[in-house]
């Protein structure tokens, strides 16, 4: 188990900063605002800002902000938002470099298999280029390559996929899953796709002037207000986890089990017997206080409302259901009229039908 703690204090940038976390050896996303103080955090924990007061402890191996100490000593591995390729190298030069200098750092992880990074990332027909003769997003799959082939115990990833297409984002998301399963080093992304929070965080948290404001696991976080106050209420959404049972590839559709309720989602996913992680809108779902055999809905679930939030200044309320046994349940958010709540005469304790149709699913958060 890896253990890293971070402690960040000072003043900088007119933001006064009191960061203190411990990450443990999942995937986590920080969130806040532009202007929230997300990129300085990244600087802190990778020595390359000494205005702020910063510890950062990895594995036992202390680094002081105010203790003069080389940068590229830290196991850490960086990605930031501009490419920062070598220009007078091509791109295999630039990830060979990249890998010399790692050589220093003290490390307890193992190193990654980097030939297995470049044909993941799809980057081996460009390995004799130039920086100048790419494109912007193959630019970010050779910089995310070279960050990766970096020999650290922590990554950290800032908007690693901004110019990439929604194929290439699938595949990196799918690579950073697999790195971060296999070698166990923590990863730390900033982001501001719903999408890919979804997909690949199993932690968030959420910052607001240099301060935590909250943070969790993934699907506590989507419940909160906080997350909603980044994202809008158009986003408000839950993240529901389930195991695949059956597949029927005449009508391209996976079964899955969430909460003891069977699911269908439309496409081929995964293996039957492996977990799978959803996203579905607030907005997407419907909801009775009688079941529905005629439905055109695939998917009904039963479960109790646990709270109701309404709102002052527009015509929704929010509700937070409960599904499942004592044993196995999770929280799903429902965002639905006032006058919808009103007519079904809908009261904290209910027991209520939860219908939606299985496009609704956000097909990008299926992981």
């Amino acid at each position: 188990m890896k253990s890293i703690n971070v402690e960040i204090n000072g003043s900088f940038s007119s933001l006064s900063f009191d960061f203190k976390h411990e990450f443990d050896s999942g995937i986590t996303t920080l969130l806040g605002h532009i202007g929230s103080g997300k990129s300085t955090i990244v600087d802190s924990i990778s020595g390359f800002n000494r205005q702020l007061k910063s510890i950062v402890n990895i594995n036992g191996n202390v680094f002081d902000s105010h203790i003069p100490s080389k940068i590229n000593l830290r196991p850490i591995s960086v990605m930031f938002q501009d490419t920062r390729l070598i220009p007078h190298m091509n791109v295999k030069e630039n990830i060979s470099f990249a890998l010399k200098k790692s050589k220093i750092k003290k490390t307890n992880s193992e190193s990654l298999d980097v030939e297995h990074i470049i044909q993941s990332l799809g980057i081996k027909e460009f390995l004799n280029k130039f920086p100048d003769q790419l494109s912007g997003g193959q630019k970010q799959l050779v910089n995310l390559c070279r960050t990766l082939a970096i020999k650290s115990d922590f990554i950290i990833l800032d908007e690693p996929m901004s110019s990439l297409d929604i194929k290439n984002k699938a595949t990196v998301l799918s690579l950073l899953k697999e790195i971060n399963k296999k070698y166990e080093i923590p990863i730390l992304i900033i982001s501001h796709s719903v999408e890919e929070i979804a997909q690949i965080s199993d932690n968030v948290i959420i910052l607001e002037k240099g301060k935590i404001v909250t943070c969790g696991n993934l699907s506590q976080i989507f419940l909160k207000k906080e997350f909603t106050n980044i994202f809008g209420k158009f986003e408000s959404s839950s993240i529901l986890e389930g195991v695949i049972f059956e597949k029927n590839s005449s009508l391209n559709i996976t079964k899955i089990l969430i909460s003891g309720f069977e699911i269908v989602l439309p496409g081929d996913f995964k293996k039957i017997g492996e977990k799978i992680r959803v996203r579905i809108r607030a907005r997407d779902i419907l909801i009775s206080k009688n079941i529905n055999s005629d439905s055109i809905t695939e998917n009904q679930l039963f479960g109790n409302v646990e709270k109701i939030k309404g709102e002052d200044d527009t015509a929704f309320s929010e509700l937070i259901i409960k599904i499942g046994n004592s044993q196995d349940f999770q929280f799903l958010l429902i965002r639905i009229t006032k006058y919808q709540l009103e007519k079904l005469k809908v009261k904290k304790d209910d027991k209520i039908y939860i219908l939606f149709k299985s496009t609704s699913f956000d097909r990008q958060a299926i992981i």
